[in-house]
């Protein structure tokens, strides 16, 4: 397995870092290196939750759109995720060690099974609702997007604890920007490349 990544996926596109720092993963079985990645900086942070906020901030964007469209792309974004599912299994235990069986299961599977699981909710719910008041008569509550969420995420679970952060606040439509933090080497770089081909322009 050899890894060249020289951009970071910032906006809905491949980015020039704003530095030459590059991070080389090492196999942990065989203690080879897998390639070499970007090692993000400060700036690259700041470009990518400015392309959240400027994604938020859109008139008819994400956040504007009705729950059950932002269903249908999660879902869509749940079939790109088992397409590659292999995919991840082997590039995340050639990282960090995880065996096969249980790379397959929680980084391969559980994934799109958690952004399914969100899809349905985001169908389910009601995110209004009409509330007796106190005093008599009623109260409108609305549940709304109120901006842009940074999630961290550490290197032993990549894929499953990303999806547990992210997929949760894309049915309120918030915007997130997700990080990985590196250990032998969970970069967002080392992910197969993103499901550009089905519409997906995530920051």
């Amino acid at each position: 397995m050899d890894l060249q990544y020289n951009a970071l996926y910032i906006g809905g596109a491949w980015t020039k870092p704003s530095t030459d720092r590059v991070i080389t993963p090492v196999n942990a079985s065989t203690e080879q290196p897998l390639g070499r990645v970007p090692d993000g900086a400060e700036a690259d942070i700041d470009a990518a939750v400015a392309a959240a906020r400027k994604a938020f901030d859109t008139p008819g964007g994400w956040a504007d759109w009705e729950p059950h469209r932002r269903a249908e792309v999660m879902e869509r974004f749940a079939d790109a995720i088992d397409e590659r599912s292999e995919g991840f299994a082997e590039r995340v235990s050639s990282q960090n060690g995880m065996p096969i069986a249980v790379s397959r299961t929680r980084e391969g599977h559980v994934p799109a099974v958690v952004l399914r699981y969100y899809a349905k909710l985001a169908r389910e719910t009601s995110f209004e609702e009409i509330r007796p008041g106190f005093f008599g008569g009623s109260t409108a509550v609305r549940r709304v997007p109120v901006g842009v969420v940074a999630a961290i995420v550490p290197w032993n679970y990549p894929q499953m604890l990303s999806m547990f952060k992210l997929a949760p606040r894309w049915p309120p439509a918030v915007r997130s920007c997700s990080s990985r933090r590196p250990r032998p080497c969970s970069t967002p770089s080392c992910s197969p490349r993103p499901p550009r081909r089905r519409g997906f322009r995530p920051a």
